[in-house]
């Protein structure tokens, strides 16, 4: 099974964009009085028990330093993908020659922690592909 896990959008006004896609969405915010005291770095909207759209602010994309990355609203998007699948793909990735720009690592996503690495795709979008390990 493999399944959108998590959108990652750039927004120049944190608090409008949540506001927005709460309302837009009925949707619940996560992390955001965590936000708000510093203590993690964005706030995300749970869409729903396997999807989450996290709202990065300026600090978190405006030092990037692809310039794609910077001009557009939107950072990545993330596949997670079964277990048994993940080292098929990822020796995929090793025979078709296919740079794995950031990972293995553990980030967090809609369900937690996972472990993911993230590639290009041939237009240059940012793509992670992770493994719940429960």
């Amino acid at each position: 099974m493999i399944y959108l896990d998590h959108i990652v959008l750039n927004v120049t006004e944190v608090k409008a964009s949540v506001d927005f896609y709460q309302k837009l969405l009925s949707a619940s915010v996560e992390n955001w009085q965590a936000y708000i005291k510093g203590e993690v770095k964005f706030p995300s909207i749970r869409v729903s028990d396997t999807f989450i759209i996290d709202m990065f602010p300026p600090a978190m994309w405006q030092e990037q330093t692809s310039d794609s990355c910077a001009k557009n609203n939107i950072n990545h998007f993330c596949f997670a993908v079964a277990i048994d699948q993940w080292q098929t793909i990822y020796d995929s990735l090793q025979q078709q020659g296919i740079e794995i720009i950031r990972g293995p690592g553990v980030y967090w996503g809609a369900q937690g922690n996972a472990t993911s690495i993230y590639i290009k795709d041939p237009d240059g979008n940012e793509v992670e592909i992770r493994k719940y390990d429960q």
